[in-house]
Protein backbone atom coordinates (compact mmCIF):
# COMPACT_ATOMS: atom_id res chain seq x y z
CA UNK A 1 0.00 0.00 0.00
CA UNK A 2 2.86 2.70 0.92
CA UNK A 3 4.47 1.66 -2.27
CA UNK A 4 1.79 2.30 -4.56
CA UNK A 5 1.16 5.58 -3.19
CA UNK A 6 5.23 6.59 -2.92
CA UNK A 7 4.66 5.42 -6.82
CA UNK A 8 1.66 7.14 -7.09
CA UNK A 9 2.57 10.46 -6.12
CA UNK A 10 6.39 10.24 -7.92
CA UNK A 11 4.43 9.39 -11.01
CA UNK A 12 2.54 13.13 -10.32
CA UNK A 13 5.44 14.96 -9.52
CA UNK A 14 6.43 14.16 -12.85
CA UNK A 15 6.09 17.22 -15.67
CA UNK A 16 3.29 15.94 -17.13
CA UNK A 17 1.28 15.06 -14.01
CA UNK A 18 2.17 18.66 -12.18
CA UNK A 19 1.05 20.14 -15.63
CA UNK A 20 -2.05 17.42 -15.83
CA UNK A 21 -2.64 18.68 -11.97
CA UNK A 22 -2.52 22.86 -12.44
CA UNK A 23 -4.62 22.80 -15.64
CA UNK A 24 -7.24 20.85 -13.27
CA UNK A 25 -7.33 23.07 -10.54
CA UNK A 26 -6.67 26.26 -13.20
CA UNK A 27 -10.52 24.95 -14.58
CA UNK A 28 -12.04 24.47 -10.69
CA UNK A 29 -10.60 27.13 -9.10
CA UNK A 30 -13.44 29.97 -9.24
CA UNK A 31 -12.24 33.32 -10.48
CA UNK A 32 -14.88 35.64 -10.52
CA UNK A 33 -13.18 38.22 -12.54
CA UNK A 34 -11.14 35.79 -15.44
CA UNK A 35 -12.80 36.04 -18.55
CA UNK A 36 -15.05 32.40 -18.86
CA UNK A 37 -13.39 32.19 -22.40
CA UNK A 38 -10.04 31.62 -19.99
CA UNK A 39 -11.82 29.03 -17.58
CA UNK A 40 -12.93 27.30 -21.47
CA UNK A 41 -9.60 27.35 -22.52
CA UNK A 42 -8.49 25.91 -19.37
CA UNK A 43 -10.96 23.24 -19.45
CA UNK A 44 -10.42 22.12 -23.07
CA UNK A 45 -6.31 21.78 -22.09
CA UNK A 46 -7.37 19.68 -19.37
CA UNK A 47 -9.67 17.65 -21.15
CA UNK A 48 -7.39 17.33 -24.04
CA UNK A 49 -4.09 16.63 -21.89
CA UNK A 50 -6.37 13.69 -20.09
CA UNK A 51 -7.25 12.41 -23.17
CA UNK A 52 -4.13 12.05 -24.34
CA UNK A 53 -1.82 11.36 -21.24
CA UNK A 54 -4.86 9.27 -19.72
CA UNK A 55 -7.11 7.34 -21.77
CA UNK A 56 -6.37 4.60 -24.12
CA UNK A 57 -7.01 6.08 -27.24
CA UNK A 58 -3.39 6.50 -28.19
CA UNK A 59 -2.63 3.46 -27.84
CA UNK A 60 -5.77 2.29 -30.10
CA UNK A 61 -4.61 4.66 -32.36
CA UNK A 62 -1.37 3.21 -33.03
CA UNK A 63 -2.60 0.21 -32.63
CA UNK A 64 -4.88 0.89 -35.88
CA UNK A 65 -1.71 1.40 -37.66
CA UNK A 66 0.11 -1.45 -36.25
CA UNK A 67 -2.61 -3.84 -37.45
CA UNK A 68 -2.41 -4.92 -40.76
CA UNK A 69 1.14 -6.53 -39.84
CA UNK A 70 0.35 -8.52 -36.35
CA UNK A 71 0.30 -11.70 -38.63
CA UNK A 72 3.54 -11.35 -40.34
CA UNK A 73 6.16 -14.02 -39.71
CA UNK A 74 9.42 -14.04 -40.99
CA UNK A 75 9.45 -17.38 -41.37
CA UNK A 76 6.49 -17.23 -44.31
CA UNK A 77 8.06 -14.50 -46.30
CA UNK A 78 9.43 -15.66 -49.31
CA UNK A 79 13.60 -15.56 -50.47
CA UNK A 80 14.42 -11.92 -50.98
CA UNK A 81 17.77 -10.33 -52.65
CA UNK A 82 18.40 -8.31 -49.64
CA UNK A 83 17.63 -7.45 -45.84
CA UNK A 84 16.73 -3.28 -46.00
CA UNK A 85 16.84 -2.01 -41.83
CA UNK A 86 15.31 1.50 -41.76
CA UNK A 87 17.02 4.21 -39.45
CA UNK A 88 16.21 5.69 -36.55
CA UNK A 89 16.24 2.78 -34.00
CA UNK A 90 20.66 2.98 -33.25
CA UNK A 91 23.10 5.73 -33.26
CA UNK A 92 26.78 5.31 -32.93
CA UNK A 93 27.75 6.22 -28.89
CA UNK A 94 31.55 5.09 -28.15
CA UNK A 95 30.59 5.18 -24.83
CA UNK A 96 28.59 2.04 -24.58
CA UNK A 97 30.94 -1.59 -24.38
CA UNK A 98 29.29 -2.00 -27.66
CA UNK A 99 29.82 1.19 -29.46
CA UNK A 100 26.42 1.48 -29.91
CA UNK A 101 23.11 3.38 -28.65
CA UNK A 102 19.79 1.30 -29.12
CA UNK A 103 16.99 4.08 -28.81
CA UNK A 104 13.24 3.60 -29.13
CA UNK A 105 12.87 1.83 -32.09
CA UNK A 106 16.18 -0.21 -31.28
CA UNK A 107 14.30 -3.61 -32.02
CA UNK A 108 14.29 -2.49 -35.99
CA UNK A 109 18.21 -3.68 -35.29
CA UNK A 110 17.28 -6.94 -33.25
CA UNK A 111 14.38 -7.97 -36.57
CA UNK A 112 17.56 -7.47 -38.99
CA UNK A 113 19.82 -9.56 -37.03
CA UNK A 114 17.39 -12.58 -36.66
CA UNK A 115 16.40 -11.74 -40.34
CA UNK A 116 19.97 -11.98 -41.76
CA UNK A 117 21.15 -15.01 -39.24
CA UNK A 118 17.66 -17.23 -40.74
CA UNK A 119 18.61 -15.66 -44.68
CA UNK A 120 22.23 -15.75 -44.58
CA UNK A 121 22.81 -15.09 -48.45
CA UNK A 122 20.56 -11.73 -48.27
CA UNK A 123 23.31 -8.64 -48.30
CA UNK A 124 21.92 -6.44 -44.78
CA UNK A 125 21.52 -2.64 -45.78
CA UNK A 126 21.54 0.22 -43.23
CA UNK A 127 19.34 3.52 -44.13
CA UNK A 128 19.40 6.50 -41.46
CA UNK A 129 20.12 10.30 -40.58
CA UNK A 130 23.33 11.40 -39.40
CA UNK A 131 24.90 11.39 -36.34
CA UNK A 132 27.23 14.70 -34.93
CA UNK A 133 30.84 13.39 -34.36
CA UNK A 134 33.13 15.21 -31.96
CA UNK A 135 34.51 17.47 -34.26
CA UNK A 136 31.55 18.82 -35.46
CA UNK A 137 30.61 16.66 -38.30
CA UNK A 138 27.82 15.56 -39.27
CA UNK A 139 28.30 11.65 -40.28
CA UNK A 140 25.84 8.71 -41.99
CA UNK A 141 24.58 6.70 -39.01
CA UNK A 142 24.60 3.78 -41.55
CA UNK A 143 28.32 4.07 -42.18
CA UNK A 144 28.82 3.71 -38.41
CA UNK A 145 26.04 0.58 -37.85
CA UNK A 146 27.70 -1.43 -41.16
CA UNK A 147 30.97 -0.98 -39.73
CA UNK A 148 30.13 -2.15 -36.25
CA UNK A 149 27.92 -4.85 -37.62
CA UNK A 150 31.51 -6.25 -40.07
CA UNK A 151 33.82 -6.32 -37.41
CA UNK A 152 30.81 -8.41 -34.77
CA UNK A 153 31.16 -11.31 -36.70
CA UNK A 154 27.35 -11.31 -36.13
CA UNK A 155 26.50 -12.22 -39.83
CA UNK A 156 28.66 -13.37 -43.09
CA UNK A 157 26.50 -11.95 -45.99
CA UNK A 158 27.83 -8.14 -46.88
CA UNK A 159 26.52 -5.26 -45.09
CA UNK A 160 26.05 -1.73 -47.14
CA UNK A 161 25.12 1.73 -45.75
CA UNK A 162 22.62 4.08 -47.69
CA UNK A 163 24.43 6.67 -46.61
CA UNK A 164 22.90 10.16 -45.55
CA UNK A 165 19.48 9.74 -45.57
CA UNK A 166 16.88 13.08 -44.51
CA UNK A 167 13.82 10.72 -44.52
CA UNK A 168 12.06 7.17 -45.29
CA UNK A 169 11.56 8.75 -49.42
CA UNK A 170 15.02 9.47 -49.22
CA UNK A 171 15.81 5.45 -48.10
CA UNK A 172 13.57 4.23 -50.99
CA UNK A 173 15.35 6.65 -53.66
CA UNK A 174 18.84 5.04 -52.55
CA UNK A 175 17.40 1.65 -52.21
CA UNK A 176 16.31 1.87 -55.64
CA UNK A 177 19.44 2.93 -57.28
CA UNK A 178 21.00 0.26 -55.39
CA UNK A 179 18.86 -2.44 -56.48
CA UNK A 180 19.83 -1.61 -60.06
CA UNK A 181 23.03 -1.63 -59.10
CA UNK A 182 22.75 -5.12 -57.29
CA UNK A 183 20.42 -6.86 -59.45
CA UNK A 184 18.48 -7.26 -57.08
CA UNK A 185 14.45 -7.59 -57.91
CA UNK A 186 12.96 -7.98 -54.52
CA UNK A 187 14.35 -6.51 -50.78
CA UNK A 188 12.85 -7.34 -47.40
CA UNK A 189 11.55 -4.26 -45.94
CA UNK A 190 12.67 -4.14 -41.89
CA UNK A 191 10.93 -0.96 -39.83
CA UNK A 192 8.66 -0.67 -36.90
CA UNK A 193 4.93 -2.02 -37.62
CA UNK A 194 3.13 1.82 -37.29
CA UNK A 195 5.33 3.07 -39.86
CA UNK A 196 5.32 -0.05 -42.11
CA UNK A 197 2.69 1.15 -44.14
CA UNK A 198 3.90 4.66 -45.02
CA UNK A 199 7.45 2.64 -45.91
CA UNK A 200 5.65 0.19 -48.15
CA UNK A 201 4.08 2.81 -50.05
CA UNK A 202 6.51 4.78 -50.70
CA UNK A 203 9.25 1.89 -51.55
CA UNK A 204 6.99 0.83 -53.97
CA UNK A 205 6.16 3.92 -55.67
CA UNK A 206 9.99 3.84 -56.03
CA UNK A 207 10.31 1.29 -57.92
CA UNK A 208 11.50 -1.49 -54.98
CA UNK A 209 9.03 -4.73 -54.79
CA UNK A 210 9.52 -5.21 -51.08
CA UNK A 211 8.23 -7.97 -48.89
CA UNK A 212 7.48 -6.51 -45.11
CA UNK A 213 9.86 -7.75 -41.96
CA UNK A 214 7.33 -5.54 -38.85
CA UNK A 215 8.78 -5.03 -35.68
CA UNK A 216 8.48 -2.77 -32.76
CA UNK A 217 5.13 -3.19 -32.25
CA UNK A 218 4.33 -0.14 -29.70
CA UNK A 219 0.61 -0.54 -28.74
CA UNK A 220 -0.20 -1.62 -25.36
CA UNK A 221 -2.78 -4.03 -27.71
CA UNK A 222 0.23 -5.85 -29.10
CA UNK A 223 2.64 -5.90 -25.78
CA UNK A 224 2.21 -8.24 -23.15
CA UNK A 225 2.22 -5.37 -20.55
CA UNK A 226 -1.37 -6.01 -18.99
CA UNK A 227 -3.90 -3.27 -18.08
CA UNK A 228 -4.71 -2.86 -21.35
CA UNK A 229 -7.86 0.00 -22.21
CA UNK A 230 -8.04 1.23 -18.91
CA UNK A 231 -7.70 4.68 -17.77
CA UNK A 232 -4.54 5.93 -15.87
CA UNK A 233 -2.68 8.57 -13.91
CA UNK A 234 -0.99 10.48 -16.73
CA UNK A 235 2.33 9.53 -17.70
CA UNK A 236 4.86 9.79 -20.78
CA UNK A 237 3.28 6.64 -22.57
CA UNK A 238 0.42 8.10 -24.07
CA UNK A 239 2.47 11.38 -25.39
CA UNK A 240 4.92 8.94 -27.13
CA UNK A 241 2.30 7.12 -28.54
CA UNK A 242 0.51 9.35 -29.75
CA UNK A 243 3.42 11.25 -31.45
CA UNK A 244 4.11 8.06 -33.29
CA UNK A 245 0.33 8.53 -35.02
CA UNK A 246 0.43 12.05 -35.72
CA UNK A 247 3.70 11.34 -37.14
CA UNK A 248 2.81 8.78 -39.66
CA UNK A 249 -0.73 10.33 -40.25
CA UNK A 250 0.64 13.69 -41.19
CA UNK A 251 3.82 11.96 -42.63
CA UNK A 252 1.59 9.87 -45.03
CA UNK A 253 -0.87 13.07 -46.25
CA UNK A 254 2.42 15.28 -46.88
CA UNK A 255 3.91 12.36 -49.05
CA UNK A 256 1.08 11.94 -51.03
CA UNK A 257 0.98 15.89 -51.77
CA UNK A 258 4.70 15.67 -52.94
CA UNK A 259 4.00 12.14 -55.16
CA UNK A 260 6.26 9.90 -53.29
CA UNK A 261 3.10 7.80 -52.66
CA UNK A 262 1.24 6.85 -55.26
Amino acid sequence: MVSEILRTLLQLSEPVGIIWIGLLLLTLRPLRRRPRRIDGLAGALWLLWSVVTCSPLAGMLVGRLEAPWTSVRLADLPECDAIISLGGGVEPLPLEPAGIHLKDAGDRLTATLTAARARPAAPVVFGGGHYVSHDGRQLPAADALRDWLEASGLVTQPVFSLGLCGDTHDEAVRTAALCEEQGWKRVMLVTSAYHMARSKAVFETAGVTVEPLPCNFMSPANRLIGARGRLSLPGNGGLNLYAFWLHEVVGERVYRWRGWIR
